[in-house]
């Protein structure tokens, strides 16, 4: 079990930093560059913000999964 939730955890950590390093540089570009468009900023940000908060989610239900037994449970069968 131990294995399992760390499994998660790592693998969530390291799509997080992708996708937040992307947020941050967009978000960097679009504050210290005068002619990017507001829109397509807001666009952007949103777009990189949708995986952020799926990834977190799934984190937050797999270890629940895991703490809950569910996955020992069915190996019964």
């Amino acid at each position: 079990m131990n294995k399992k939730l760390w499994g998660a955890i790592i693998s969530a950590s390291v799509f997080i930093l992708y996708f937040g390093s992307l947020f941050l540089f967009f978000t960097a570009a679009g504050i210290f560059t005068k002619d990017f468009p507001l829109p397509l900023f807001f666009i952007i940000l949103l777009f990189l913000s949708i995986p952020l908060v799926g990834i977190i989610l799934a984190l937050v239900f797999r270890v629940k999964e895991i703490k809950s037994g569910e996955e020992e449970e069915a190996k019964k069968y």
